[in-house]
């Protein structure tokens, strides 16, 4: 039996409240944070219902002692806020000499300030320098450093609306593997207009307040919020004399492999991320109490959550389902997390539960969370795994040359995808087949701003059209950073592992290891890992104007595998 992982600490920000007794309090009278129309957010959209956390930027400042003049976004603020509850419940100092890691989840990032002042970006305005904390990696660092040197090491998982989960995946793996015994593990997301509008592009968002699993249901209202578990070997607890509140069990990732916004008819990706935290955890599903579900109130992902759920459960044993966004909004990258501190809260003596969280390009993500005794493990201690891996093929295209598209992708396939997905698409291409792999295990994508084009293209539609009409659901589903690793997957159907780092230049780094982590755990055999940047020129100059140096352009994909056969060369 592998040393149990137990949760020590959590910390929840959300519409609900800031902190866990007033969420709890809200979750004991049934309170709604979901509210008529947003009140800090400043946009035309005031018809639609949100989940907004109820404090302003100066207010979330002036609590934790951020001066005004100090670079942060709302983003960051919220991670604060609950990673700052969390320390403090597990027993944590940030004086503490022993190494911690943070694993975020996020896809907005600084979004809320770039939407406002993008065109002093471009033009060297006053508020330039804020370019700098616009990416993903930029605000989990923001974040990090709040606490000192108390992280060792940090990273960022932006997988739309599973980001969260899979930061908390990503932070279990970790510790399985012995990199650390302590992991600070959730995500956050602060509302913007740029994902106000994208939403509403898809035709998703309910005019009213959403209603998860009603014959009725019309759409999703969108959340803001953080939230945070400090996970640790039961060992690292007991030296700390730390009380561990739960144990996590198990958990899954998965690919539904079907589309980049809707789910599958048979829920093929929940269901496998399901059963996979089930085998993890060696349960039955009838050993599982209440399922937190992903709920989100639109008829596709409902009914896909539901058919997914009667797959694995039975149709006539479905256990508790419980449907938060109704209270909370759809808190998007902080979904998974805050679901999961919300069944901590409710978790009885002796339960075992499920959370699930789902995310564009069919991102699948499955954690149990157990209120056990834990004074019956046997704890064993970890190490770190050695198990040989090889690189079957390593690919590239040079930033100045392009190969031939056509090769590869059929013209309405090329009409639908910029420059980056294109280039990343070959690349992948070319590493399956030098390395003889159509379905690799695993497909781990990294990228500092994912396809900045869209993203671009969507921010001028957004400033051009002032909210007043639809913009271009197609810019807004490409700008999410885990767009590259979902359509390989969809290309191929491959259901296997699938996540994306967005960690600035270390996005690779964390990418490779991942896939080192589970090839050496054993829980894969062969992992894709790509390497995707583009830079517009707008916005190499809008990082020059924050004194920013702009990434190269890259496009890369490496086949890795335990097997040694006909391999390049081996990882040591």
């Amino acid at each position: 039996m592998a040393e149990p992982i137990v949760i020590t600490g959590a910390g929840i920000v959300s519409a609900l409240g800031v902190g866990q007794a007033s969420t709890l309090d809200a979750l004991r009278h049934h309170r709604t944070g979901v509210g008529p129309a947003p009140r800090y957010l400043h946009t035309l959209l005031r018809d639609y219902p949100v989940g907004e956390v109820p404090l302003s930027n100066d207010e979330l400042r002036a609590r934790l002692g951020i001066a005004a003049d100090q670079p942060a976004n709302r983003t960051s603020l919220l991670g604060i806020m609950a990673v700052a509850e969390a320390l403090q419940q597990a027993g944590l100092s940030t004086l503490d000499s022993r190494p911690s890691v943070l694993v975020n989840g996020t896809t907005v990032g600084g979004m809320d300030l770039t939407e406002d002042y993008y065109d002093e970006y471009l033009a060297g305005g006053p508020h330039a320098h804020y370019a700098a904390i616009h990416d993903c990696g930029s605000t989990t660092g923001l974040i990090a450093r709040h606490f000192g040197h108390f992280f060792a090491w940090a990273t960022t998982v932006s997988t739309a609306c599973s980001s969260a989960m899979n930061a908390i995946i990503s932070g279990c793996n970790l510790i399985r593997s012995g990199q650390t015994e302590v992991a600070v593990v959730g995500g956050s997301e602060c509302l913007t207009r740029f994902h106000l509008n994208g939403f509403r592009s898809l035709m998703i968002l309910d005019h009213d307040v959403c209603r998860p699993f009603s014959d009725d249901r019309a759409g999703l209202n969108l959340g803001e919020g953080a939230a945070y578990l400090v996970v640790e070997t039961l060992s690292s607890a007991r030296r700390r004399n730390a009380t561990p509140l739960a144990c996590i069990s198990g958990y899954g990732n998965a690919c539904d492999a079907y589309h980049q916004t809707r789910t599958s008819d048979n829920g093929e990706g929940p269901c496998l991320a399901m059963r996979k935290a089930l085998a993890m955890a060696q349960l039955k599903p009838a050993d599982i109490s209440a399922v937190h579900t992903h709920g989100t109130g639109t008829p596709n992902n409902d009914a896909t959550e539901l058919t997914a759920l009667q797959r694995v459960f039975g149709t006539d044993s479905l256990p508790e389902l419980h449907a938060t966004k109704r209270l909370t909004g759809h808190t998007t990258s902080a979904a998974g997390s805050v679901a999961a501190v919300i069944a901590l809260l409710e978790l009885q003596q002796g339960a075992t539960v499920m959370v699930n969280a789902f995310g564009f390009g069919g991102n699948d993500s499955s954690l149990i969370i157990a209120r056990e005794t834990h004074d019956t493990h046997e704890a064993h201690e970890t190490h770190e795994l050695r198990q040989p891996v090889y690189v079957k093929a390593d690919c590239g295209i040079s930033a100045t040359a392009d190969p031939d598209f056509r090769q590869w992708l059929s013209p309405l396939e090329s009409r639908r995808m910029g420059k980056l997905l294109k280039r990343a698409i070959v690349t992948a291409e070319q590493a399956m087949q030098l390395s003889g792999v159509a379905c690799p295990d695993a497909i781990i994508s990294a990228t500092r701003y994912g396809c900045i084009d869209n993203t671009e293209k969507f921010l001028r539609q957004l400033q051009t059209a002032s909210e007043q009409q639809p913009l271009s659901p197609t810019n807004f589903m490409q700008s999410t950073h885990n767009t590259i690793a979902a359509l390989i997957a969809e290309r191929h159907h491959c259901h296997g592992y699938n996540t994306t780092y967005s960690h600035g230049p270390l996005s690779h780094e964390a990418a490779m290891n991942d896939a080192l982590t589970q090839l050496r755990l054993g829980d894969i055999s062969t992992a894709l890992v790509v390497v995707n940047d583009e830079l517009t020129p707008t916005w190499a100059d809008a990082l020059r104007h924050a004194d920013v140096e702009p990434p190269l352009a890259a496009s890369r994909a490496i086949m890795l595998t335990t097997d040694p056969a006909n391999a390049l060369y081996q990882i040591s």
